[in-house]
Parts: structure tokens; C-alpha cells; sequence
């Protein structure tokens, strides 16, 4: 049975067309996916993701467990900082990325997949019996979580907590009292624009929700699921399940930045993971725009010009903003490089393409 989010009833009202999502119902649309999208480009967009999950890391031990089940390294983020990070299996497979908020040395807070809060939390109570001074907690079912993102996301934010304000930078997190209740704001998001997450109780979330809409009016719009896949992609943002996944590493994604030697600390999937950015790797996640009609679609084969199996797309669209039919996909090495060309087959139709240097789309 799905789950209904905090902001279900807001939803309904507003009209829009739910979808089950990884057990979620959710909103995929309110009226038009470019409208929103091209909305949250040029003013403001929110977004309901209280899907995700939130997991709470404490004790006087938690910053050695950060180290060892996570690639990036924590040393190198100050309090009140947040940073992408990977788990990973040994053989460097992804089993997630995560945004953690780092609070102190003995206290972090992750935020992790919809579809991956119960694989995570497993995952992770299963090396904390390997410390002794460590409290893990599933905080998800607790959370409701939001997303206002654009070119006016501050000044819409700050208006609605009253004026005044100091809020985070980017990749940074405080917490406040709004309406009473505690609320964590960290300026991430998904979009590829500037912007706040914003983590409080399901009470505070809908709170929040409306006092948004009220402040802004025409400023900002509620967004979709399909609204936030198509600015994804033209951030070139990958999703779990689609541009990365167990039989994937972070260095064949493209993302060997999160993953850091941290010295002498021993981490899940060290080996293979410094061993593929020391020697390389035989396939790698590359942008692509098309070159003839259509949109391919994630699994279509990728075939190189000689007429071989070359490769596999892993997310596309039509980009609303840059006008453009754009996606990702894993290809063999000798094609990554930009100008590289390639044929996409889908179902019976064959769309031409051409690797391009990524982002798609920066603000």
C-alpha cells in the first residue's frame, strides 16, 4: 500500500495528478511539466520530497563510522556544512548517494533515496555493531521534507520566515524555529538551481507548505515529479536506479570527485574504487544531445558507428529550458569524448547523438 506524504490533502486540493512513487503517492504533475519546470528556471518552483528518507548518526564514534562506510571524506567539511557522498559495496558498487549535514564530529544527519531507506539503514546498523559508541536512527516516517528552488528561492524563503534572516549558502545548513517548531533548511536541491531542501515535523511541513505559497503568490508555483526529472537531467543530476546503481562504480559515473583516499582510512570499496582512478575504467557515464528526432529512452542499446553494442541509456529528454533533446548513457571508452558520435536504437526507430561536455544546463 502506498504512503500518503504530509501534504497528501494539499495536493488533492490543488488538483494535481498523483502517481505512485517508490511506494509514495505523489504528485507528477499539477497542469503543464514545462510550465513548471520553466518556472522554477526563471522564478520559483516548490516541491514536495518527503520521500526521502532521513537518518540520524550520533556518538562519540560517529565520525570514524562517516569515514569507513562513506567515499567522501569529512574531515575536509566544517560544522554546518553538508556534502554528496556515495555507499558503496567492496566490488565499488553504488548502493547509494546521499546528502549528510554535518552537525559536528559526533553528530550527522543523512538524506538518503526513497527507494533506498530501508537498504541504507540495513546497511548501516549492519557496521555499526562495529563501534562502540554509535546510535543510528530512522528518523524518515517522523520527517516531512520540501524543495524551493529558482532564481528567487531566497528572497522567497526569507519573506516567508519574517525578514531578516540569515540563510544557509550553498551546501550549507542552520536550523530555526518556524510557527514554533524546529526546521532544518540546507541550501541544496536537485534542480540546478539556487535553492533550500527543508526538513521539519509532518505538522511543520504543511506549515511551511502553505506559508510559501501565501508569501510568494505568482512568484512561485507547486512542482511535480516530471517537473523535477526533466531539470534534473539538464543539470545532469543522476537518479538512483537509473544513472547509478550496485553494478555501477562512482568512477564509471563520473563522480570519482566524492570519492576521496582519506590517507591511510580504510572505507567500503577502497581497493577497486582508487584502483579505477588510478588505472581507469572500460565504460563511462557521458552526456549526449540528439542529432535526428526522437527521444531515447533509459535501457535503449547505444551502438557505435562501426555497427557494435557500444553502450546503454540511462536517462533522457527534452530539455524545456535549453531546447534540446538531451540524456545520459554508459558507453566503452573510446567513445566518451565530446564530438564522439553514436547511434541510439529505440524499439525500431535509430536516433543519431553526439557526446557533449556535461552540465547540459548552469546557472
Amino acid at each position: 500500500m502506498s504512503t500518503k506524504t504530509p501534504l497528501y490533502d494539499e495536493h488533492v486540493r490543488l488538483k494535481a495528478k498523483m502517481v505512485d512513487f517508490h511506494g509514495f503517492v505523489l504528485p507528477v504533475l499539477y497542469g503543464s511539466i514545462k510550465e513548471e519546470h520553466n518556472h522554477v528556471r526563471t522564478k520559483s518552483g516548490i516541491f514536495d520530497i518527503s520521500h526521502m528518507g532521513q537518518i540520524l548518526i550520533e556518538g562519540r564514534d560517529a565520525f570514524d563510522f562517516i569515514q569507513f562506510v562513506s567515499t567522501n571524506d569529512a574531515s575536509h567539511f566544517k560544522n554546518g556544512q553538508a556534502f554528496y557522498t556515495l555507499l558503496c559495496k567492496e566490488n565499488g558498487g553504488i548502493i547509494d548517494d546521499l546528502i549528510i549535514l554535518k552537525y559536528n564530529n559526533d553528530k550527522y544527519f543523512l538524506i538518503v533515496n526513497a527507494s533506498n531507506i530501508e537498504k541504507d539503514y540495513s546497511w548501516l546498523k549492519k557496521y555499526a555493531d562495529k563501534f562502540s559508541y554509535l546510535k543510528v536512527k530512522n528518523l524518515s516516517d517522523s520527517l516531512g521534507m520540501l524543495a524551493l528552488q529558482g532564481p528567487l528561492a531566497y528572497k522567497i524563503l526569507n519573506e516567508t520566515l519574517g525578514g531578516g534572516k540569515i540563510l544557509p549558502a550553498h551546501f550549507c545548513f542552520s536550523e530555526i524555529d518556524f510557527c514554533s517548531e524546529p526546521v532544518i533548511i540546507s541550501g541544496t536541491g536537485y534542480t540546478g538551481e539556487k535553492g533550500f531542501e527543508i526538513i521539519a515535523s509532518e505538522e511543520g511541513t504543511v506549515k511551511i507548505w502553505k506559508a510559501v505559497l501565501e508569501t510568494a503568490k505568482s512568484d512561485v508555483i507547486p512542482c511535480g515529479l516530471g517537473a523535477r526529472d526533466t531539470l534534473r537531467i539538464e543539470a545532469s543530476y543522476m537518479l538512483y536506479g537509473n544513472d547509478i546503481d550496485e553494478d555501477h562504480t562512482p568512477v564509471e559515473a563520473g563522480i570519482g570527485w566524492a570519492v576521496k583516499k582519506k590517507g591511510t582510512t580504510g572505507y567500503i570499496g577502497k581497493k577497486i574504487l582508487t584502483g579505477q582512478k588510478s588505472s581507469g575504467v572500460k565504460k563511462k557515464l557521458v552526456g549526449f544531445k540528439t542529432l535526428s528526432p526522437g527521444i531515447p529512452r533509459h535501457g535503449n542499446t547505444i551502438i557505435s558507428e562501426d555497427g557494435k553494442e557500444a553502450g546503454t541509456v540511462t536517462s533522457a529528454t527534452y530539455g524545456p529550458y535549453i531546447k534540446k533533446t538531451i540524456g545520459m548513457g554508459y558507453v566503452i571508452s573510446g567513445m566518451t569524448e565530446p564530438g564522439s558520435s553514436f547511434i541510439i536504437r529505440n524499439n525500431s526507430r535509430e536516433i543519431r547523438a553526439e557526446v557533449v561536455k556535461l552540465p547540459f544546463y548552469k546557472r
